[in-house]
């Protein structure tokens, strides 16, 4: 095919509509007309201000008939999941109810691999699956974060919040937690034994970031002292220190037996 101008090709690939707006004619070229359609537009428009006044009209919904934003671009036909669910598409099969398997309701399912009614019986179903055995982080039962946690600022206090290994002060840093900004400290309680189970103050030390690289790093600890330092500086310590240390060891003790 043969074009007498460049004007005449351009015009050749050129579908003339009707804006469903304003009702002028426009002219669109025929890939960009054929896109549209494979992407569900059904409202020609030939501005993008009849664009947006198309999209602030109003139709009805499938399911209810209650008037709702026209969002023919979103390919949007119900007004609310719940009405799309009451309402399913004629010809669609419907499944029988059954009872959900953490709470029992019955309820319909929207595909045949439904075994819950909402997600929150999903989300409580989930949570008992990964307590205890069925968690892969799972190890023994044993349960010594808490108690680790109670001890760390005891372990700092004590250590008058400097490293043991080189005495550099504490240092902190800066974090977003919550969309808040708040200080978190930058040292580390090393565990001397290297049994993250065994919490008592004679087994921890305050070690800078530094320090504690080094002694990982190391075939063999360059402070081989830690353990009688542990020891001497827990029993110098106040006796209400001493109270709270052994109270803690008490309570939590037991389960890392």
């Amino acid at each position: 095919m043969t074009y007498c101008s460049t004007e005449c090709r351009r015009n050749a690939f050129l579908v003339t509509l009707t804006c469903a707006v304003c009702g002028n004619e426009y002219q669109l070229p025929q890939a960009d007309h054929a896109k549209k359609i494979r992407r569900g537009t059904k409202t020609p428009t030939c501005s993008l201000a009849c664009r947006d006044a198309a999209r602030s009209m109003t139709r009805a919904c499938v399911g209810c008939g209650v008037d709702m934003p026209n969002q023919q671009w979103r390919k949007v036909r119900y007004c609310s999941p719940a009405c799309k669910e009451r309402n399913p598409k004629k010809g669609a099969r419907k499944l029988a109810q059954k009872g959900c398997v953490q709470c029992g309701t019955l309820f319909c399912p929207k595909s045949s691999r439904s075994v819950y009614c909402t997600r929150a019986c999903a989300d409580r179903a989930h949570a008992a699956r990964m307590t205890g055995r069925g968690n892969s982080r799972y190890k023994d039962g044993s349960s010594y974060a808490a108690w680790f946690r109670a001890m760390r600022p005891l372990i700092l206090d004590r250590d008058g919040r400097r490293c043991v290994a080189c005495k550099t002060p504490e240092t902190f840093t800066t974090v977003i937690r919550k969309g808040k900004k708040v200080q978190r400290t930058t040292f580390s309680v090393h565990h001397i034994s290297e049994d993250v189970r065994d919490n008592r103050p004679e087994n921890l030390v305050s070690l800078c970031s530094a320090c504690h690289a080094v002694h990982h790093k190391s075939t063999t600890t360059p402070w081989p002292w830690f353990a009688q330092y542990a020891a001497s500086a827990s029993a110098s310590m106040t006796s209400r220190w001493k109270a709270r240390a052994t109270s803690l060891q008490a309570r939590y003790s037991s389960t890392t037996a």
